[in-house]
């Protein structure tokens, strides 16, 4: 009874409070939250970051596609996940010219990955302008999403010039 009455007193009170929060942060989830923090792969936020906003008192869910201005690393970790996203639209487009040219597979396989392979090297090379700084991730990040971008409508053109099934 004692130990019921211990864990009905633990539940109502609810999760505990930090004792205070310093300059700069506000009381989230039971602790403190900087505004200098972020947060990424929260299931509440799945392609997206936690963050203070600017002129915001709480911490709320950004979405990536809407994160274009803040501190370098969600911005990294966004352009990231962009061009995560724009290789999976890359290969579905890819797979959708290979089942419509099936005799054509195994060369075209051949010619995707030696595309990729100069796309990495070229935007490995844009990046090493900036080696060993913050803003380089995102650099890479975002050659990497634009050149992507590019094969889509190049796959998607030729998908367009293939008599449909």
């Amino acid at each position: 009874m004692l130990a019921a009455l211990v864990v009905a007193s633990l539940i109502s009170a609810g999760p505990a409070a930090p004792a205070q929060c310093g300059q700069d942060e506000v009381p989230w989830q039971g602790a403190c939250f900087s505004r200098y923090q972020w947060e990424p792969g929260d299931p509440s936020c799945p392609n997206g970051v936690i963050v203070i906003s600017e002129g915001k008192d709480v911490p709320r869910c950004v979405p990536c596609e809407e994160y274009l201005d803040g501190m370098q690393q969600p911005m990294n970790y966004c352009t990231g996940m962009r061009a995560s996203n724009a290789d999976a639209r890359m290969k579905a487009t890819l797979d959708d010219l290979l089942v419509r040219l099936p005799t054509r597979a195994a060369a075209l396989r051949a010619e995707q990955r030696a595309w990729q392979q100069r796309r990495d090297r070229a935007c490995r090379r844009e990046g090493e302008k900036y080696e060993g700084g913050s803003i380089q991730p995102q650099v890479e990040n975002q050659c990497l999403l634009d050149r992507t971008g590019k094969r889509i409508v190049e796959l998607t053109r030729m998908i367009a010039s293939v008599e449909p099934r």
